[in-house]
């Protein structure tokens, strides 16, 4: 089920891997620059692409459960089987 409340067009975060199918959202930040699907917290900025929300929830419908997650917070599981995990997010 999808939570975003977002337009479907609006501009998001990712990686080309995730588009590409040969790397899973395993990461989500929700933060004041806006939202970043990763693969991994250490995601690297080279392979960053942005791109329309409706673009990511196609390439994996599961992350719709995490639009309700709020600003300032981060998502994150092990594997595409994994239930979420929820926190605030410090940048640190």
């Amino acid at each position: 089920m999808n939570h975003f409340t977002e337009p479907s067009n609006e501009a998001v975060t990712t990686m080309k891997s995730i588009l590409e199918g040969s790397a899973h959202i395993l990461y989500v930040v929700n933060n004041e620059e806006g939202w970043q699907f990763l693969s991994g917290a250490n995601a690297q900025t080279a392979e960053a692409q942005v791109v329309a929300l409706e673009r990511v929830i196609n390439a994996d419908p599961s992350i719709g459960e995490l639009g309700n997650l709020p600003e300032g917070w981060h998502a994150w599981r092990a594997t595409p089987a994994s239930l979420w995990s929820r926190a605030p997010y410090d940048a640190g």
